[in-house]
């Protein structure tokens, strides 16, 4: 005698709930993984160090700011001022087009050595306007704007360093026993340093 309708319906549904509860099971074991192995821990370390990446640029753009501030203010020593305006404008557009994925060390290289450059022009042009015959006629505003500047330096050798520690803890982690296993099945990689002064601590 064929089964009912009723009969297969029953079957059909029984079938839905042992799926359902093996996806269930999955989904537990897999959280359970997770949480066994660090992944909390190492989104938490990501964000950290990808939040310290956000100090480092936002230093970086309060110096970029001043720069056109201090072109401005030594303007009426045209000889000196031309003589960096073309090279600061090149490097900062070299900064401003750097790709910064964290992950590749290139780029945060090529990024460091860009900044550094605008750094080193920065630090040119206030040595020579100091040293030009006029320096006194707009002393008190170089000086101002010189002291804000090399306030930013301060900030971001500090930002740096933040930054360096969060990474260093960051690729610590995911490296050890079991937590590489989590990195390298959802695809956390190393983040790169910024190359440290030298004599810096």
């Amino acid at each position: 005698m064929p089964h009912s309708l009723k009969f297969y319906v029953a079957i059909i549904q029984k079938y839905i709930k042992m799926k359902n509860l093996k996806q269930l099971s999955l989904i537990v074991l897999a959280t359970i993984f997770f949480s066994s192995c660090g992944y909390n821990k190492i989104v938490e370390l990501e964000e950290a160090a990808n939040t310290q990446w956000g100090q480092v640029e936002s230093v970086y753009e309060r110096r970029a700011a001043l720069v056109p501030q201090l072109l401005n203010q030594a303007k009426s020593v045209g000889s000196v001022t031309q003589k960096y305006s073309s090279d600061l404008e090149k490097a900062m557009g070299k900064v401003a087009s750097s790709k910064t994925d964290l992950t590749n060390e290139s780029q945060i290289d090529s990024f460091d050595k860009s900044q550094k450059e605008v750094g080193n022009l920065i630090s040119n042009f206030l040595n020579d306007l100091q040293s030009h015959p006029d320096f006194k006629l707009y002393e008190k505003n170089i000086l101002d704007l010189k002291s804000q500047i090399e306030g930013s330096e301060n900030r971001i050798n500090n930002e740096r360093r933040k930054y360096n520690k969060t990474v260093e803890e960051y690729n610590a982690y995911i490296n050890k026993i079991p937590q590489n296993l989590t990195s390298g099945l959802m695809g956390f990689k190393d983040k790169a340093y910024f190359e440290a002064k030298k004599g810096a601590n």
